[in-house]
């Protein structure tokens, strides 16, 4: 088990749904994620996991219609993910300097917003997850990981979720 601290990445949201101008949105997260994760298969060189990126954020929020309607935005995220973890950060007996993981997942995503014009919004949403990444030794023990992420939403608005993701790695 290992504990991942995120630190600031950008998490912009949009929708291009059809069905709701509240969704009408660009979202910049900046959060901390606690990612606890437990090899079930594990290898000197690889590993598959199940882990639990949870993070909580805090951004700002502009209208895709009107430059001149933003503001502030808060975000949380609970997903269960399933990896692929090849060489550094796969398992601790490994001692690689580099390594990477992919993996997919379900995830529920909540954002609430206030924009100077619009007014104060929800957006819900829970759908599968695609991520995938590289992980790379800075330091003695300790480790820099930077990926990608993807949610589609299966909501009725259809919201979706993407990002990059860069964490510092402590164990």
């Amino acid at each position: 088990m290992s504990a991942t601290i995120k630190v600031p990445s950008a998490n912009p949201g949009y929708s291009s749904s059809p069905y709701s101008e509240i969704y009408n949105f660009v979202s910049e997260q900046f959060g901390l994620t606690y990612f606890p994760r437990f090899n079930f298969i594990e290898t000197k060189g690889m590993s598959i996991s199940i882990g639990f990126p949870l993070t909580f954020g805090v951004g700002v929020a502009s209208n895709m219609l009107d430059d001149e309607d933003a503001g502030f935005s808060v975000n949380y995220d609970l997903p269960a993910v399933l990896d692929i973890n090849l060489g550094h950060n796969s398992s601790k007996k490994n001692d690689k300097t580099f390594g990477g993981f992919i993996g997919g997942g379900y995830g529920y995503n909540y954002l609430g917003y206030k924009l100077s014009k619009s007014g104060a919004e929800k957006a819900k949403s829970y759908g599968p997850l695609f991520h995938a990444g590289a992980s790379f030794l800075i330091a003695h023990k300790e480790s820099m990981t930077i990926g990608i992420f993807l949610k589609g939403g299966q909501e009725f608005n259809k919201f979706t979720t993407f990002g990059i993701e860069v964490f510092h790695n402590f164990k």
